[in-house]
C-alpha cells in the first residue's frame, strides 16, 4: 500500500513565510522552479501561493508585488491529509472536495 510519505520521500518541499512580499516569493518560486509554494507562519502551514494566485490576486487587481505580503493573496481554503495516509485515502479526500 503506497503512502503519501513514500511519494514525498527524497523530494524537497519549498516554503516561504507569511510576511514575505509577493515579489520575493515569486522570485524564489522561479529560482526553485515551482508553480506553487507552501506559506508558513514559523513552522505552521497557513496557506499556499500559486502562479494562479499571482495572476488573479496581484496582476489583475494591480497590486504592488513589492509591498504586498503573500499572506494577503495566498489561498487559505486548503484540504490537508496526514503523510501516513494511503494514496487511496488522498484520492478519496480530493474527490470529496
Amino acid at each position: 500500500m503506497v503512502r503519501i510519505q513514500d511519494i514525498l520521500a527524497g523530494r524537497n518541499l519549498f516554503s516561504v513565510q507569511v510576511d514575505q512580499s509577493v515579489a520575493d516569493v515569486a522570485r524564489y518560486m522561479a529560482e526553485v522552479h515551482v508553480g506553487a509554494i507552501l506559506v508558513l507562519e514559523r513552522d505552521e502551514l497557513r496557506g499556499l501561493f500559486s502562479e494562479r494566485d499571482l495572476m488573479t490576486r496581484v496582476v489583475v487587481e494591480r497590486r504592488n508585488p513589492e509591498s504586498t505580503p503573500v499572506s494577503e493573496v495566498m489561498s487559505t481554503d486548503l484540504a490537508t491529509i496526514d503523510e501516513a495516509s494511503t494514496l487511496e485515502e488522498a484520492l478519496e479526500c480530493m474527490n470529496e472536495q
